[in-house]
């Protein structure tokens, strides 16, 4: 794992212009709102601010364009409970699962190097010093409280990634083994002016019904004969073994009608009640490249419920005590967004002015090496000729001895 890369330039935060005279709750950074198992150890208030408010920020980052800037005391989930608190709850769970794989990271043989704490440093210097004052304030960010982020989550990715590891996998044919198939639909339904579902008018179903009988009965290419007909080519695996009404997205009488089929077949007009007309082609029946794509993703699934699993039994032997007054503290008022076009403009700017001023002291030292390069091969040229006069004259002068 990259420490630099997880807190950097791209992660860099401003509080929106119109928020920032916004006052923002107080907290007392030492409370502790978390104590564990009795007060072994604890979770200060500032530490879970500021883990809340990165959290936060990631979700302004996409969900006020969404919702709007309210969207936080919205009940979005129809959970009856507003974002901020639906949002808290899964934090608190984020900290608390961060904390146990952390702290049992001696136990799988994990520790930070000399060149893990210095790059943990420098990242936390770096998000510091990438965001504005204001945005650094709201957040809670300190030096330490970076730090501390980032040794949790360094040690905890870590000891994860050792479980998973050591995770042993056994899969059967019979969870893996997948067919390919290719299917057009042509629907039956539509919405009216309330977003209503309802039937399509008579002479449309039967149009629609049309455009799957020539699809059916062409013996093509199954793409160009869907497009040549207007619809919607689509590709999907299934599991072979797995019974067909158990299949997540498609209807049952889809996949028991693939299966009937071999590699290059299409079958018969499927009519899915209160859906469309379906024609399903049979790409793969054996498809070996989706299998091993199938055996990865239950790897990787498997490997996941191992690790969770492992947590949950850290969280059951773990008192871990939330101080709700304290927590309750912790508010989504002011609202962050992502560096504007202005900013990032001024920074690439400030680069290329240090850029180009770079260059032109490049160039001028260049220019002052060739000048003296020059002079120099003057003084040469000038002591040559004057060796050579020299030279000359004495010749001259022996000359004229030898005649005396």
């Amino acid at each position: 794992m990259n420490i630099r890369k997880m807190l950097t330039k791209g992660t860099a935060l401003a509080l929106s212009a119109f928020m920032l005279a916004g006052c923002g709750s107080s907290i007392d950074s030492n409370a502790a709102v978390v104590t564990i198992n009795g007060g072994e150890d604890t979770i200060s208030l500032g530490y879970a601010n500021f883990v809340a408010h990165l959290k936060q920020a990631d979700y302004d980052m996409y969900y006020r364009s969404y919702f709007g800037d309210d969207y936080w005391t919205q009940d979005i989930s129809g959970s009856g409970s507003t974002t901020e608190e639906t949002v808290k709850e899964t934090i608190m769970t984020e900290i608390e699962n961060t904390y146990l794989a952390s702290a049992h990271a001696s136990d799988y043989g994990v520790e930070l190097s000399d060149a893990d704490k210095q790059a943990i440093t420098e990242a936390a210097q770096a998000f510091i010093a990438d965001n504005s004052a204001d945005a650094i304030k709201q957040i809670g960010a300190t030096q330490e409280l970076v730090e501390e982020y980032l040794t949790k989550q360094t040690l905890a990715q870590r000891v994860e990634g050792v479980i998973k590891d050591d995770t042993d996998v056994s899969l059967t044919d019979e969870e893996t083994e997948q067919s390919t198939i290719a299917y057009t639909y042509f629907e039956t339904q539509e919405f009216d002016e309330q977003n209503i579902q309802v039937d399509k008018s008579e002479e449309d179903i039967a149009e629609a019904k049309k455009h799957a009988e020539a699809v059916a009965a062409a013996d093509g290419d199954f793409e160009e004969d869907v497009e040549a007909e207007g619809g919607t080519y689509t590709e999907y695996h299934f599991t072979k073994a797995e019974d067909p009404a158990e299949d997540p997205q498609l209807d049952e009488a889809l996949i028991t009608a693939a299966k009937k089929l071999k590699d290059g077949e299409r079958s018969d007009v499927i009519e899915v009640e209160d859906d469309a007309f379906y024609v399903v082609y049979m790409i793969k029946a054996d498809d070996k490249e989706a299998t091993e794509d199938k055996v990865e993703e239950l790897t990787t699934q498997k490997k996941a419920e191992a690790f969770t699993e492992i947590i949950d039994g850290w969280t059951e032997e773990t008192d871990w005590e939330v101080n709700e007054d304290q927590w309750a503290k912790v508010q989504f008022i002011e609202l962050f967004g992502a560096k504007s076009d202005g900013e990032e403009d001024a920074d690439a700017s400030e680069e290329s002015a240090e850029e180009a001023t770079d260059a032109e002291a490049d160039e001028e030292s260049a220019e002052e090496t060739t000048d003296a390069d020059a002079e120099e091969e003057s003084a040469e040229e000038t002591t040559d000729a004057e060796a050579g006069e020299e030279s000359s004259e004495e010749a001259a002068g022996e000359e004229a001895s030898e005649e005396e």
